[in-house]
């Protein structure tokens, strides 16, 4: 796997080559949005790590990715649907939207039963967790120690939204 299913420290793995074959630098320019291959894209994973210069937080996806965006963020963070507030640790955050992405299938199963949050401990990405899946859409606040700049790839076999956080 890309990294930990766990918040504790991951196993050291090979950082992946971006999707269009290059080098992908870190930007701080957000919003990062990406239109996604595929109209839903169904949850099957989320994982974090910690590596050498970056934090990682990757979701897995049944179909291809969705069309998401990744934005700075301020509290108070609501929950989607009921909007009860959701406290997320950190001294910066960003806030991820996923149209399409979602735990929610066709059958009325849910795809994803895993962790939504992550307290990580780990030098930047500090929580991760899941402002909702409502209509299809699935929000996550990331919650870091410090501003901090990201390299979002997009993976395939299987898909996947990886996005790195720098130390």
């Amino acid at each position: 796997t890309d990294a930990a299913r766990t918040a504790g420290p991951a196993t050291e793995v090979p950082t992946p080559t971006p999707a269009d074959g290059g080098e992908s630098a870190f930007s701080c320019d957000y919003p990062v949005v990406d239109g996604g291959t595929v109209p839903i894209a169904n949850i099957v994973d989320v994982r974090v790590g910690t590596h050498d210069g970056y934090d990682r937080l990757v979701f897995e996806f049944a179909q291809g990715t969705p069309e998401f965006s990744l934005e700075r963020a301020e509290p108070p963070f609501a929950a989607d649907g009921s909007g009860m507030p959701i406290e997320v640790d950190g001294d910066a955050f960003l806030g991820l939207t996923m149209r399409g992405g979602t735990k929610q299938t066709d059958a009325g199963t849910s795809s994803y039963d895993g962790p939504t949050e992550f307290r990580t401990g780990f030098p930047v990405l500090v929580h991760a967790v899941e402002g909702g899946d409502f209509e299809r859409q699935s929000s996550w606040y990331l919650g870091l120690a410090a501003d901090a700049c990201v390299r979002v790839l997009l993976l395939d076999e299987p898909p996947r939204l990886v996005i790195d956080v720098e130390h």
